[in-house]
């Protein structure tokens, strides 16, 4: 989990200047604040001219906050990310843009919306009740009238889905 931090003064001058920030090692928003500042401070010492202002240039293995992301959001994605993993949260990020009901929404990984379907169903009804049924109900067809309104689901890069719950 990593994003590169870039000095703006510089991009507009047309110097690409920049450091990756491991988020792994720096991870509070007082940390990420003071890597920041360290960071400006360098070229600023070095030009003599004020260096404040930053960016993001690159996010890797993390979820994708844009290029003038708030520290809070940045912690957060990281506790978040440390728990459900990034390519999660960068899902549910990737639809709702925050952050807050996220731990609510998360179902679970599946291999597809047909085997969350099959689970959702053993979970709800138990095994005698389901048991010989089970081979005469179309999965595919019930997974997909779950996740016309309740749920839906987003692709990871292990080809495995993540599922949530709409709000």
């Amino acid at each position: 989990m990593k994003i590169a931090i870039t000095d703006l003064k510089d991009y507009n001058e047309s110097i690409l200047r920049f450091e990756w920030l491991d988020l792994e090692e720096v991870s509070s928003k007082d940390e990420i604040g003071d890597f920041i500042e360290n960071f400006l401070a360098k070229r600023s010492k070095e030009t003599k001219e004020l260096h404040e202002e930053w960016f993001v240039t690159d996010y890797e293995e993390f979820v994708d906050l844009g290029e003038y992301p708030n520290l809070e959001d940045i912690e957060t994605a990281v506790k978040l990310g440390q728990e459900y993993g990034w390519e999660t949260v960068s899902a549910y990020y990737s639809c709702y843009h925050e952050f807050e009901h996220l731990e609510e929404a998360y179902v679970g990984t599946y291999k597809d919306e047909e085997d969350f379907a099959y689970e959702l169903a053993q979970d709800i009804y138990s095994e005698e009740q389901l048991g010989p049924l089970s081979i005469y109900i179309d999965w595919e067809k019930y997974a997909r009238d779950l996740f016309i309104g309740d749920y839906y689901s987003e692709k990871l890069e292990n080809y495995k889905i993540v599922v949530f719950r709409r709000w």
